[in-house]
């Protein structure tokens, strides 16, 4: 068979008439045009599919041709321009080193251990910290490869070669499963493959994907994790929006999710455990929050396969579906907005006060019962009926002197019980000639005007910074620790009651709230000055002298206690112990331990206790310290477009009228 009719019957293109060499010159230099450069990526990819193509005999007679058994850009240009001195010279439709990069491409990216040695960055040895593979020429190579021509072939081959390539590391999933650098590059390489932006038509390459993500285990998932949070914002979104996107198309009111869709949530997770590994996410968190997720689902019934599997809220999400007792989509907060959230919360308290609810029932039943034998003990019959009222009433009830507000809110939370605290507040205003039962009215303002009070600086237990507008726990404060615990109850009836306080305390108080871990950052966006000073020191250049020369400071830390300037040590010995070029990382580490965490120790467990009394159940687990604040603070930023958007006029106002423009 002459070569033009080969090419015809193997990879579908025209063939031409070989009648004589000027009109072969001319069909040679000039290419009929290939419909498949005009197609949409969709289309060329339905096309691979809807075709069967005959690979085997386009490849006779390049068994003699060496192949490289990896890959970079600098190979990719090398073909290239070999394929392009071909093409000048005018001899054959398809230039041989056209098939031979076919060639390599099908067999390169189908096999594993080639991309593992491909794109590799020279002189660095792949680790936790990063895959040294160049993944920018990874991206160039994929977008040259798909623009060389006949582009339906190489898409077609490019294809096959994933496809391949997921099936054998299916095949081999042990091999991967707790596996070193060197063995787990290839899965930031099909990360990057263009095939999967385009879910209508890959959908099925995508859910292999997700499957063998979701079948790692816990060392291999962290190095992707770690891996995927070197990535800028923009090549962040890029990968995860097609697992976004699928999972959207799939969510279901009426049906569970199945294996598949989980295995989607659990890849969403990886890249969510990804941007939150350093103190500033690589994208907002509510890029990850699901709005349709949240208008579909029933929560209450969720709540209860929720508990159903909930065997103590886990830090680690489990490797696998099949870990989970029973899947629930609140194991995966991350997909829920932070009035999701607070929704759940109260679900959740609601839950906890039925059944305290129950056993008041039959509590009742046995003062019913004792009744009987204490007729002639009237005071007893009381105090049992009082405390019966107490325990079915289902509002905790204030009884409140505006006059005396923070002792008598003190006087009787401590005489509430723990169950008494989750029920929704009731104000009753007595004494000074008011007297009436909230209705919530006035529930918001009793809220914030306590709050006020018992943050005044005046008050003792809270100290104000002017530059940033936070209050901070005073450490010197000589308030009992019960003032505290009533500031934490206070906060936590506040969040429960979807009353929000105003307030401005410092963002890693809610961190500290939730366990998360403080760091550097944390005193930087709550003191900025104090920050600016240490963070001075540690950008100091050695080469403009020592910082112990520089600075002069020793391994203390000094408060301005009521006056009085108060120096405490570090550690033993501080105050002869000099800060240099050497030691002033320590230096700062225990400084802001000391300023964040020990200073404040008595005055933050008592508050801490006092929020968990009334937001103790495992649903606050659910929120991020920034979404904690904003639940309890609400959000400083006021977008006016929006209440413009959502605005409602009467009276005959409208958007256009001239007072409202």
């Amino acid at each position: 068979m002459d070569l033009p009719n080969f090419l015809s019957s193997t990879i579908g293109l025209p063939a031409f008439s070989a009648a004589s060499p000027s009109e072969q010159g001319s069909v040679s230099s000039r290419p009929a045009e290939n419909p498949s450069s005009k197609l949409k990526p969709s289309d060329k990819l339905a096309g691979i599919h809807s075709k069967q193509f005959s690979t085997g005999s386009l490849f006779e007679g390049l068994d003699g041709e060496s192949l490289p058994e990896c890959f970079d850009l600098n190979i990719l240009d090398e073909y290239l321009e070999k394929i392009a001195v071909e093409k000048s010279a005018g001899k054959f439709l398809i230039p041989k080193y056209t098939l031979i990069l076919l060639k390599t491409v099908r067999f390169v990216f189908a096999s594993a251990d080639s991309l593992n040695r491909s794109f590799l960055i020279p002189g660095r040895e792949p680790s936790f910290e990063n895959p040294s593979i160049d993944i920018f020429a990874v991206r160039q190579c994929f977008s040259k490869i798909l623009a060389c021509e006949p582009q339906e072939r190489f898409h077609q081959t490019l294809f096959t070669a994933l496809d391949v390539l997921l099936s054998h590391i299916q095949l081999n999933i042990r091999k991967y499963q707790t596996g070193t650098p060197s063995i787990l590059r290839v899965f930031l390489i099909i990360l990057e493959n263009p095939f999967l932006r385009d879910i209508d038509q890959s959908d099925g390459t995508l859910l292999k994907i997700c499957g063998l993500v979701s079948s790692l285990k816990s060392r291999s998932r962290q190095l992707l994790v770690k891996w995927l949070s070197i990535y800028s914002s923009d090549e962040f979104l890029r990968l995860l929006s097609p697992y976004q996107e699928y999972f959207n198309k799939h969510v279901s009111s009426s049906h569970r999710p199945n294996d598949t869709v989980i295995s989607v949530i659990k890849t969403i997770s990886l890249f969510n455990n990804s941007n939150s590994l350093h103190p500033q996410p690589i994208v907002p968190i509510s890029v990850f929050y699901n709005n349709a997720l949240a208008k579909k689902l029933n929560f209450k019934e969720e709540y209860k396969i929720w508990m159903r599997g909930h065997t103590g809220v886990k830090e680690k999400l489990p490797a696998s579906p099949s870990q989970y007792q029973s899947f629930s989509y609140f194991n995966f907060p991350f997909l829920f907005d932070p009035v999701s959230k607070n929704r759940i919360i109260h679900i959740d308290a609601m839950a906890q006060m039925s059944l305290q609810y129950e056993e008041a029932v039959v509590h009742q039943a046995i003062v019913i019962h004792a009744q009987r034998f204490l007729h002639n003990d009237s005071e007893t019959v009381k105090d049992l009926e009082e405390g019966l009222k107490r325990e079915t009433n289902p509002y905790l009830v204030l009884e409140i002197r505006r006059q005396f507000l923070v002792k008598d809110v003190l006087d009787q939370i401590h005489k509430k019980t723990d169950s008494d605290l989750k029920k929704p507040v009731k104000v009753k205003f007595v004494g000074g000639g008011e007297e009436g039962m909230d209705q919530g009215g006035v529930q918001k303002e009793f809220f914030q005007v306590l709050m006020a009070m018992l943050m005044d600086p005046a008050f003792g237990m809270f100290v104000y910074d002017p530059e940033t507008r936070f209050s901070w726990l005073n450490g010197a404060s000589l308030e009992p620790e019960r003032q505290f615990e009533l500031v934490g109850i206070i906060i936590g009836l506040a969040l429960y009651n979807g009353v929000m306080l105003g307030i401005g305390l410092v963002p890693v108080l809610y961190k500290k709230l939730l366990g998360e871990q403080i760091s550097f950052e944390d005193l930087m966006t709550g003191f900025p000055s104090l920050g600016k000073g240490l963070k001075m020191l540690l950008d100091w250049d050695e080469k403009d002298g020592d910082v112990e020369d520089i600075f002069c400071r020793s391994f203390e830390i000094s408060y301005d206690v009521y006056g009085q300037v108060k120096t405490i040590p570090l550690i033993d010995g501080g105050e002869s112990v000099s800060v240099n070029n050497k030691n002033r990382k320590e230096y700062v580490s225990l400084y802001v331990e000391h300023y964040l965490e020990e200073s404040v120790k008595r005055q933050f467990s008592a508050l801490k206790h006092g929020f968990y009394r009334v937001c103790g159940g495992p649903a606050l687990r659910m929120c991020r310290a920034e979404e904690l604040e904003m639940l309890i603070c609400g959000t400083s930023q006021l977008d006016f477009q929006d209440l413009e958007a959502g605005a409602k006029y009467d009276d005959g106002y409208s958007s256009d009228h001239p007072l409202i423009r």
